[in-house]
């Protein structure tokens, strides 16, 4: 083999490798942020279901609060 038909096949085993790496890095790095997002949604939903809970419950005591004794 001459020596151009090695550094052409050098040059596209290097730049081969190039396009795995940024894939990999891309991909990591789309995990991280679909990671983080899942975390986010997460501690919303919490947040969310607490006011929610807290809302319920200072409705019932409204409820209750509002209705009248009964009569003997």
């Amino acid at each position: 083999m001459s020596m151009e038909i090695l550094l052409q096949i050098f040059a596209a085993v290097a730049a081969g490798a190039g396009v795995y790496a940024a894939v990999r890095a891309d991909l990591t790095r789309a995990i991280l942020t679909a990671e983080r997002a899942q975390l986010d949604a997460t501690e919303a939903h919490k947040r969310l279901n607490k006011h929610i809970e807290h809302h319920n419950a200072s409705k019932k005591s409204d409820v209750v609060c509002m209705i009248p004794p009964k009569a003997h």
